[in-house]
């Protein structure tokens, strides 16, 4: 039996294509896939979404960023966090940033020496187990909440039960920015 396209007459088998130029790609081999699956992979690296704060803390009068927060309840690369917030530091012009999760706070200053991630360093890594009032929570939209009403209650708060050095830093470096400024979610939560 014969197939028929379009009033003519063809060979027996399925009716063939006719302009392979409009065809999709087909993959004929296992290692095609592995290849395009690394292409995607590429692609998803190199097009990544942008670095998104998770808190900010601007100056009520002026549209300025004064401290910038990312709260995690853990860094799974944190070389990478770290390096996506000095990236927006710098391209924000902010002062300060913070890496925060359930027990470390990592705190950065931007020497403005050149408009390069390279002009932050790293202030100092801190122990914040013993900061919380109440254990904080696992789910990371409510940390983000958790960390936003600590910040915004740290001003009011008793900071003698922290650890030394991480009082030091908070009272050099982000209370005098929230105290003078607002505290506010950087986007939308959803939960």
């Amino acid at each position: 039996m014969a197939w028929k396209r379009s009033g003519v007459r063809t060979s027996p088998g399925p009716p063939k294509r006719l302009n392979p130029h409009l065809e999709s790609p087909r993959l004929t081999k296992c290692s095609d896939v592995h290849v395009v699956n690394r292409e995607l992979i590429e692609y998803k690296v190199q097009n990544r979404m942008p670095f998104e704060p998770d808190i900010l803390v601007t100056a009520p009068d002026y549209p300025s960023i004064r401290v910038v927060v990312e709260a995690k309840t853990r860094l799974t690369n944190p070389e990478r966090s770290e390096n996506e917030l000095k990236e927006y530091m710098v391209r924000m012009q902010c002062p300060v940033g913070v890496l925060i999760t359930p027990d470390h706070l990592w705190l950065y200053r931007d020497s403005y020496t050149t408009r390069a991630p390279e002009s932050i360093r790293r202030v100092g890594d801190y122990d914040v187990s013993k900061a919380w009032l109440q254990p904080p929570p696992t789910d990371g939209i409510r940390f983000e909440a958790f960390v936003q009403d600590w910040l915004e209650n740290l001003p009011n708060a008793s900071t003698s039960s922290f650890p030394k050095d991480l009082r030091e830093a908070l009272r050099e470096h982000i209370i005098p920015a929230i105290t003078a400024g607002d505290v506010r979610a950087a986007h939308p939560r959803y939960s």
